[in-house]
């Protein structure tokens, strides 16, 4: 395994490791070397065994007693980024909401994808069920690498309907720093989550932040999913209030998330094809910070990079890195301190470089009560594996609600 530099910096030089090779040299290098090579190590160990994980695919999100539940599985090895070959049995339970299974599965997988339906015969009635999938070697960790979605199910013969109707008398609301806490005098990123008690994303809902004076700090709106951030400067000692406001009708939330008197925090921004990296301090903790070397990890679940990062004379500390030297999809960033402990944590998705392929031609014939549709897909090798999942349903359907 090697570590490298993989953002830029003029005055700190960057110690590359290899398992193969030694070099000594003076004892501060060799001690800052070490640091490194325990962390990426670390993760080494951590990432050694494969990791597989799944995700299905469903034709619909609410069905009616009777229809069958069609679905298509992929497992993927979390490592190597491409379909699990190697795995040949996936286990599906279909799970009532006291997480009793109801009917179960097991398909043989083939090129990672495995297909099948579940028919809801009279062993279901009205209400919610729980979809999970799962491989013996992924259970075997302690993460949950299984894959888990809930369905609705319409008797006709007691229901008509599901009312979908938002219940109002109650919000459940999520603050989230950035960095996962928050940091006194210095800008801090909360974002928010607000559902309501079934669980559905409580849309374009408005907020106010008060502090204990009662004095309004800042403002927000949440989008169509509920969800939302806002920017605060907390203050040591000082508590805030949040005003939810929706359908006319007033929520009052605390944030209950403790303010940091001493630390850093971890935050991202992209501005064209560049991500910033900014790890911040206040005055308090500078002193403390300064001239200790602190390290910037980044891992995508295969492989890690990390460098130094040291708070010379400013209280941030911004590195840039072009997206194109990222990885496609979630790149998480950890800043450790001097003991390597993680301090500060963010992650970044990054959608530059992902291998999506787009239909280049589209046509579509009608023929008698049919509609024919010819997909055509220049960037797909024909002689490699592919697969194509299709859900048929009406423009306006309520019967699809998942992402």
């Amino acid at each position: 395994m090697t570590t490298q530099s993989f953002l830029p910096n003029t005055t700190k030089s960057f110690i590359v490791l290899y398992f193969s090779l030694f070099i000594s040299i003076c004892c501060a290098p060799v001690l800052l070397a070490q640091d490194k090579m325990e962390i990426v190590d670390a993760f080494a160990d951590y990432t050694a065994s494969a990791r597989e994980v799944i995700h299905v695919h469903l034709n619909k999100s609410t069905f009616i007693k009777g229809e069958a539940v069609g679905f298509t599985a992929y497992v993927f090895d979390k490592k190597q980024k491409m379909p699990a070959l190697l795995t040949t049995n996936l286990y599906l339970s279909l799970e009532d909401e006291q997480q009793n299974p109801v009917k179960q599965q097991l398909l043989k997988v083939e090129n990672g994808v495995a297909s099948n339906v579940f028919i809801l015969d009279d062993a279901f009635k009205t209400g919610t069920y729980t979809l999970k999938a799962y491989t013996n070697w992924s259970r075997n960790f302690k993460e949950h690498n299984y894959f888990s979605a809930n369905i609705e199910i319409i008797d006709p013969q007691t229901d008509k309907s599901i009312s979908y109707e938002r219940v109002e008398n109650a919000l459940d609301a999520q603050f989230l720093p950035e960095s996962g806490h928050l940091l006194a005098d210095v800008v801090n990123k909360i974002g928010v989550v607000v559902k309501d008690p079934k669980g559905y994303g409580v849309p374009n809902a408005t907020g106010e932040v008060f502090n204990s004076k009662n004095e309004s700090i800042t403002t927000f709106q949440l989008n169509h999913l509920g969800i939302g951030n806002f920017v605060m400067i907390p203050s040591l000692g000082d508590r805030y209030r949040i005003v939810l406001t929706h359908r006319m009708k007033e929520f009052s939330f605390l944030l209950d998330q403790k303010t940091e008197p001493v630390g850093l925090t971890l935050a991202t921004a992209t501005l064209g094809k560049r991500l910033f990296i900014n790890v911040k301090t206040n005055s308090r903790s500078f002193d403390q910070l300064k001239n200790r070397n602190y390290k910037l990890s980044m891992h995508n679940g295969d492989f890690m990079q990390a460098s130094d990062i040291w708070f010379d004379e400013s209280l941030t500390v911004t590195r840039v890195i072009d997206l194109d030297e990222l990885s496609p999809g979630v790149n998480v960033f950890t800043v450790f301190d001097p003991n390597n402990r993680p301090v500060a944590e963010r992650l970044f998705f990054n959608y530059q470089g992902l291998p999506l392929a787009s239909a280049d031609d589209l046509h579509q014939k009608k023929v008698r009560d049919s509609l024919r549709l010819t997909l055509s897909y220049d960037s797909i090798d024909p002689n490699a594996f592919s697969n194509l999942r299709v859900s048929v349903l009406p423009s306006k359907t309520e019967a699809y609600r998942h992402n």
